[in-house]
């Protein structure tokens, strides 16, 4: 049995009390690949913020058992406006040794070279990152994950808008972190992608609370349901008017236009003239 890394109990986080992810229970262990799938929205990127510590959880717990953890998040969250060579970026790998303002060593120096030549981009230390494709960017973000050195490692949809090739490349560099006993979280939309390459699956999804409990009896059925009813009824009307619209000629009853039909039954009556006084109070005057 593999050691856990990061164990969730009752987990709910969200934003300003809002949730998105709604009480998860689970493990991650060492030394296995886990894909975190789900619909747009359902919370995965949330959940990456979670175990990151980049959110506080509304309700349950997070508990990790490792030392480091190394965190890619989108590539849309970065600003590649910033004036950085890609040595600045990769050379960010070392902040958990060296902190904001230590000094890098030769060693250093020699360890990051051997990250920039294991993603492919030796000869780009002095590369601006605003001249970089979206695949030598992402590879660039891999080389600084590799200097971190971590336990667990969360990478946020690594493979968006990145061609097959640098998507292969990155792939053999995840199993070998896997391989060397580390836990990876990997948020991916590409199902083939997780079927082949992935060992373990984390679906994050949503269940509407009118699917998640049962009609009471005394509850009227919704207004669709009415409407398609009263749209049936017209149906069935307008099929009965089309049956009798095929009955022969000779047996139809033709009714006469407004025109045509008689003077008496146009006019209207004519109303009695009213009678003021009644005969028997004519007599009386008579008298």
């Amino acid at each position: 049995m593999k050691e856990i890394c990061l164990e969730f109990k009752d987990l709910t986080l969200g934003y300003q009390g809002h949730a998105a992810v709604h009480h998860l229970s689970g493990t991650a262990e060492r030394g296995v690949l886990t894909a975190v799938v789900g619909a747009n929205g359902s919370g995965k990127s949330t959940l990456m913020k979670g175990i990151a510590g980049i959110l506080k959880p509304i309700s349950g717990t997070c508990e990790q058992h490792f030392g480091r953890l190394a965190y890619l998040p989108q590539q849309s969250e970065l600003d590649r406006t910033f004036p950085a060579r890609v040595v600045d970026l990769v050379s960010l790998g070392f902040w958990q040794d060296r902190g904001l303002l230590g000094r890098i060593t030769r060693k250093d120096r020699t360890k990051l070279a051997a990250c920039l030549d294991a993603v492919g981009l030796t000869g780009f230390e002095t590369r601006p990152l605003d001249s970089l494709s979206g695949g030598q960017m992402q590879r660039a973000l891999f080389a600084r994950t590799m200097l971190q050195d971590a336990d667990l490692i969360l990478l946020d949809e690594p493979f968006n808008a990145v061609d097959e090739r640098t998507v292969g490349d990155l792939l053999r560099l995840i199993k070998d972190w896997v391989a060397e006993g580390r836990a990876v979280l990997c948020v991916l939309h590409d199902h083939a992608l997780v079927r082949e390459h992935f060992r373990q699956t984390l679906l994050i999804a949503r269940m509407t609370k009118a699917r998640s409990m049962r009609r009471p009896k005394n509850i009227p059925k919704p207004a669709t349901t009415m409407a398609m009813k009263v749209i049936t009824i017209m149906a069935s009307s307008i099929r009965t008017l089309g049956s009798r619209s095929t009955t022969p000629k000779s047996t139809r009853r033709i009714l006469p236009t407004r025109s045509a039909r008689p003077t008496s039954q146009v006019a209207r009556p004519t109303r009695p003239t009213r009678k003021l006084i009644s005969p028997s109070l004519a007599n009386w005057r008579r008298k």
